[in-house]
This record gives C-alpha cells, structure tokens and sequence, in this order.
C-alpha cells in the first residue's frame, strides 16, 4: 500500500509539469509557430512526460489493485471452505501482474527506435503533416490504450464484487475487519465510477490530433482520480 501510495504522489508531479508544458504548446501555438525554440522546449516536455507517464500509470494502478487483493487475503482463514474465493484471489493477482508488465512493456516499446515515440520531428509528422517531416515507425497504440481501459474497469468491477459473497458468511470477523471492507468497498464504486468516466474521455481523446490536444487535461486528471480512489 505504501508503494501504491508513494507512486501515485510520483504521477501527481509528473502531471502538474504535463500541464505545465501544455500550457506553453498548444495545438495553436505550434502550428503558427513551430520552428519556435521555446515551443519545440515545451513540446518535447509534454512528449517526454507523457511517455513516462503511460508506464508509470500502469503501474501505479498495479500496485493499488495488488494491494486491495492482498488485503482481501487476509479476510478468509486456510480452510477449504474459502478455497474458491481464495483461488479467486491469486487469479486476479496473477492477471493483474502479467497485464501490467506487458501493458508496461505496449507503452515503452511503441516506436522503433523507442526515441521517435517523444521525437519532437515525429510528432510534428503528426500535427503538421507527413510530407514536411518523416513519418516515425510506430504503430498506433489508440486501440490498445481503449482496450487495456476497458480491461482496468473490467478489473475494477471484479475486486469490488469479490468479497460480497463471503460477507454474510464471516459472522466470526472483527469489527475493525469490517470496518476496513466497508472502506475499500465504499472507495471501490468511485473507484469504477473514475474509471468509467476515464474511460469514455480515452475514446474522445483517441480519435485524432486535435482530439488527444483538447481532451489531454480530462484523461489526466481523471486518470489522476482512479489512482487515488
């Protein structure tokens, strides 16, 4: 949990410093001026940040996920009784491990060299056309990036409605045992909601340039939500 924690203070300043360089190259501002030293500067921080931000997410999310699954370890003693919800659990640890590890290794390995990915010239390809600038060798991760959103909020769901089942059957559990489900499963419905929401601002912001300019603060700070939630 501490690491969760500890992660999700790191994507906070890398955010306030994507919304920083945002600021000084807009959409706009670059396409009236691009040979600008100060724009192609906060272009390449917006770029540069946003590709350490796709990993670091995955991975924060990870970490927060993992940590409410080993915390539901612990609610149900070794007996056969609890065998499925246990098996359940480890499951959803093992899925959530792979998929972010290879999710981690989408986002890094996007482009060929990995460099291109927050080139300054191939974004330009982008925004100003590929007869002016050579078009990168990256293939378009906007499917994946839906897809692994629509993965997370699946995810979500699962560890939310996990535990239900077994709450009735644990007459035996302390209060303060109680007192700590109630908490992770109050928190896990704006945890779905977030992710809903973050959801459907990826599928506006995935459908082009413009889109991925006007749209980049909502994914963000939306973003920004689910992982503290």
């Amino acid at each position: 949990m501490l690491a969760a924690l500890l992660s999700t203070w790191i994507t906070t300043v890398l955010n306030s410093y994507q919304t920083k360089f945002g600021k000084g190259a807009s959409l706009s501002q670059v396409e009236k001026d691009p040979n600008s030293p100060r724009i192609q500067a906060a272009l390449s921080g917006i770029l540069v940040t946003w590709f350490i931000y796709r990993p670091l997410y995955i991975f924060t999310l990870s970490l927060v996920k993992l940590s409410i699954l080993t915390f539901y370890r612990t609610l149900v003693p070794p007996s056969p009784l609890f065998r499925s919800f246990r098996y359940t659990v480890y499951v959803l640890i093992i899925f959530t491990i792979l998929h972010s590890l290879s999710m981690t290794a989408v986002s890094i390995f996007q482009c060929t060299p990995v460099s291109a990915a927050y080139s300054v010239s191939s974004s330009f390809s982008q925004i100003l056309g590929q007869s002016r600038f050579p078009q990168p060798r990256c293939y378009k991760p906007n499917i994946i990036w839906v897809s692994n959103a629509i993965i997370n909020f699946a995810t979500d769901i699962a560890i939310f409605l996990l535990p239900i089942p077994i709450i009735a059957s644990l007459g035996s559990m302390t209060f303060r045992k109680r007192l700590q489900l109630f908490c992770v499963l109050s928190i896990g419905t704006l945890a779905i909601a977030a992710s809903g929401v973050r959801m459907w601002i990826l599928v506006l912001w995935a459908k082009d340039v413009r889109s991925r300019n006007k749209f980049g603060t909502d994914l963000l700070t939306w973003g920004q939500v689910e992982e503290l939630l």
